[in-house]
């Protein structure tokens, strides 16, 4: 200590500047040196309780949530129908979901269990139809020990179905369990399946841990492409649950942070969570991510826990108390209570109140939309509604000219749902709200917005998009009938494809620019209009839209892309002007027969426009001389559309009194379908809104294909000679086209679910061109479709059998209607 004090007496210099040294060393010490608090077990706690406020508002739960809910303790066998399987990975899925529901029959899920190991092959694998991506043996393993841990008998070889699963562990320590590549999902999913063999398989399992800590980011979650995301996050923290792993350790902080911090980022105010706070073409963050959201359910259990569900017994369950400000009921309500809520229909300034507060009952569950369909009807009011979409009510419908962004949002008891109006399940008093916003929802106070601007294209896009019309400039002037088919050896790749369609799906095209004698181009991320110079006589508005409003064909007319109207409509150029729409030209697309066309108001028909077909860009582009309607059509030759068009037009006409103006997008296929007899009306009209069942769809059909009725033997216990439905049923299940249920039940009467259906047309109308689709189709849920089903949607989608809902939703789960039926069989046999 003196000698200290002897050296600041000597150098009191010396002591000013080594003061300052240290300061700095300090300083960086703190720069360099991240300091992270983790979650604790009370963040995590608050977390998973904040998660059955959103999943009060979801009408049905798929196996996934219902084994998260059911793990946090959470009544959810009341919303949970298991689909019917047909992969392994679809009986593993059922299985979890079976057992977590504790509502079905301990025979049926045994049965699931059975069949499931019957796909059990030599190698250890489990393969169904081909179908051997290792994802299939990787649920198969986690389900059947699961269902084992769960009090079922189960009885494989489980040994060879291990072996098999190590045997696929790439060079680097991960697993590629759906033959896209080496990924975090699959080798934390690999990770599960083999946590009870941890010891005897420790290379492998140390090596796979060691590739999932190379794969950590700066931020301490997973992701990839050098994006985090939740998903990964979620599956890693399962994965390290399953070995008993804390990831909270010191081993699994990177540069200071963890990975459970990294999950609850995600997380929103409202207890859902996004998949990305950015917004894109492909991501809203105003509203859920139902996917991020149950994966972060099904990781936030095991924390809570302290275990991992795959390896435990279910615990028993106790319904949550409801959340006061969720806008949702707690489940679907006893069958036979009578309940009630108030709803009011307030419109714009000009329209003013449609409807005061009134109130409308119900027995069982209702939803949002069920009460406001039903009191517009007990109150004659005229509405206009699509699915689980609310286009008009009293005459005041979206998009009200000069406002794009207007259209009707609900709220329930002041929240705005963070789900659609046909998901959001009300209760006993509560009070529902339907509003009509002029600017997305700002206007009324929602933090969803109804609409999204179209996505600004950026100018390397512009200039990409210029520089190909171009370079095909004089070939493009020089077009007369026919198209010119350019970079056929250079075509995009099926990824790419896929990447496009998703980001058409999303946008809207809403363009609007005063130009004048100068030209100019108006451009968004889709749709590129070139005006040159000297087109124009005079300054014009002009817009460009892409129209929700469809135009008639006929049988020998498919329409391809969306439908965009520019305007003004009818205006003239001087010159030609150049339009490029992107387009994605995937396996199914017939190039002889693709062209733009525009629409003649007069004749009603779609008139060809030759063009230049870019397949490595993915571009359609083609010249004109005024404004009118536009789209890209597959067409044949003009006589047979004029033969088949003229035969339409001598059916006789047959209509029903229940088609009202707000089944006129659905009225041509019923009508066209009644008139070829294949159709028939219920004694009381034709129902269009009524959900069709199992036996209607499948009659209606076999109708329409003019399949030869059988009466042979039938192993469904619920179909009688006698019933009206039999021979249908008879007939399908001898074609292979139904299997019905493992409980040995067909369930004739029965709704039947927009997955069950889409499957079964795909199958009794399949496609004959010999071409097969990748399963990936651009609706905007596609992560909710489950694998049984992506291909037949993918493929009728495709097709253009099915387009989905207008926010670009498929919604499987939902029931189909009676008139949304008409349209799908109208289309398939106009193929």
């Amino acid at each position: 200590m003196g000698g200290f004090f002897m050296l600041g007496i000597r150098s009191k210099r010396w002591l000013f500047y080594s003061s300052w040294v240290l300061l700095i060393l300090f300083c960086s010490l703190l720069v360099q040196t991240p300091v992270a608090t983790a979650a604790t077990a009370d963040d995590i706690q608050s977390s998973l309780e904040k998660l059955p406020g959103y999943y009060n508002q979801v009408a049905e739960y798929n196996d996934w949530e219902t084994l998260g809910l059911r793990w946090a303790g959470v009544e959810c066998g009341s919303k949970y129908t298991p689909e019917e399987p047909t992969s392994a990975s679809d009986y593993a899925r059922t299985i979890l979901g079976s057992i977590a529901a504790a509502k079905q029959d301990e025979a049926v899920v045994s049965s699931y269990v059975y069949n499931l190991v019957k796909m059990q092959q030599p190698d250890g694998s489990f393969e169904t139809g081909g179908n051997i991506t290792l994802n299939q043996t990787i649920w198969a393993v986690i389900a059947l020990d699961f269902a084992d841990i769960n009090g079922f008998d189960v009885n494989y070889n489980r040994n060879d179905a291990v072996n098999y699963i190590c045997s696929k562990q790439d060079s680097s320590g991960g697993f590629d369990e759906s033959d896209w590549g080496v990924d975090i999902d699959s080798t934390a999913h690999a990770l599960i399946a083999l946590a009870e063999d941890k010891g005897t398989n420790a290379t492998t399992t140390n090596n796979a841990l060691a590739y999932l800590q190379g794969q950590q980011m700066d931020t301490g979650g997973f992701g990839g492409w050098g994006s985090e995301s939740p998903d990964s996050t979620a599956a890693v923290i399962e994965a390290l649950m399953a070995l008993g792993i804390d990831p909270l350790a010191d081993d699994w902080l990177k540069n200071g942070n963890n990975m459970v911090d990294a999950l609850l980022a995600y997380q929103s105010d409202q207890g859902w969570f996004v998949n990305s706070w950015e917004t894109s073409s492909w991501n809203d963050p105003t509203v859920p991510n139902r996917m991020s959201t149950r994966n972060a359910l099904l990781a936030l259990g095991d924390l809570v826990r302290g275990e991992s569900k795959y390896s435990s017994i279910l615990p028993e369950t106790g319904v949550p108390g409801g959340n006061a400000g969720n806008g949702g009921s707690t489940g679907q309500g006893d069958p036979g209570q009578q309940s009630s809520a108030l709803v009011t229909v307030r419109g714009d300034t000009e329209k003013g109140t449609i409807l005061e507060y009134t109130s409308y009952q119900w027995k069982g569950s209702c939803t949002a939309l069920a009460a406001l369909k039903g009191v517009l009807e007990q109150n004659g009011i005229s509405h206009v509604i699509s699915g689980e979409y609310v286009r008009s009510i009293a005459g005041l419908a979206e998009k009200k000219k000069g406002y794009p962004l207007s259209g009707w949002l609900f709220r329930i008891n002041g929240v705005f749902s963070g789900v659609g109006a046909g998901s959001a399940i009300i209760r006993n008093g509560d009070q529902v709200e339907w509003l009509y916003t002029l600017d997305g929802g700002k206007d009324v106070g929602a933090t969803v917005l109804i609409d999204k601007k179209p996505q600004e294209p950026k100018p390397e896009q512009i200039n990409q998009v210029m520089n190909v019309i171009s370079q095909y400039q004089q070939q493009l002037s020089g077009l007369k009938e026919k198209n010119m088919i350019v970079n056929k050896g250079e075509r995009m790749l099926v990824a790419e494809v896929e990447q496009l369609c998703q980001e058409l799906k999303n946008n809207k095209v809403d363009i609007s620019q005063e130009t004048g004698r100068e030209g100019g181009i108006l451009a968004d991320s889709e749709v590129l209009l070139n005006i040159s110079e000297n087109a124009l006589t005079q300054s014009t508005q002009i817009t460009i839209k892409e129209s929700s409003e469809d135009k008639p064909t006929n049988f020998a007319v498919k329409i391809q892309s969306s439908i965009y109207e520019f305007g003004p409509d009818g205006v003239q150029f001087n010159q030609p002007v150049t339009i490029a729409i992107k387009f994605a030209f995937t396996d199914d697309i017939n190039l002889e027969e693709l062209a733009p066309a525009w629409y003649d108001q007069k004749t009603e028909q779609w008139l060809k426009i030759p063009a230049i077909i870019d397949l490595k860009n993915g571009l359609v582009i083609f010249q004109i001389d005024h404004f009118t309607t536009f789209a890209l059509i597959e067409s044949r030759d003009e006589v047979v559309e004029k033969q088949m068009d003229d035969e339409v037009k001598q059916l006789p006409q047959v209509s029903f009194p229940d088609l009202d103006v707000s089944f006129d997008w659905a009225r041509e296929a019923i009508e066209s379908l009644a008139a070829k007899g294949v159709i028939r009306g219920t004694g009381i009209g034709f129902e269009p809104a009524r959900n069709i069942s199992r036996a209607e769809m499948l009659a209606l059909l076999l109708q329409a294909k003019g399949t030869n009725l059988e009466r042979c033997e039938l192993k469904y216990t619920d179909t009688k000679a006698n019933d009206w439905y039999y021979a249908y049923v008879a007939t399908a299940n001898k074609q292979g086209w139904i299997s019905g249920y493992p409980d040995s039940t067909f369930r004739p009467n029965a709704s039947i679910s927009r997955n069950e259906a889409v499957c079964l047309v795909n199958r009794i109308f399949p496609i004959n061109k010999g071409i097969v689709f990748s399963g990936k189709s651009g609706f905007s849920d596609q992560e909710n479709i489950p694998e049984w089903v992506q291909q037949a949607a993918g493929s009728l989608q495709k097709r253009g059998i099915i387009s989905g809902y207008p926010d670009g939703s498929f919604s499987g789960e939902s029931n189909l209607t009676r008139a949304e039926a008409a349209i799908i069989v109208y289309k398939a046999i106009r193929e």
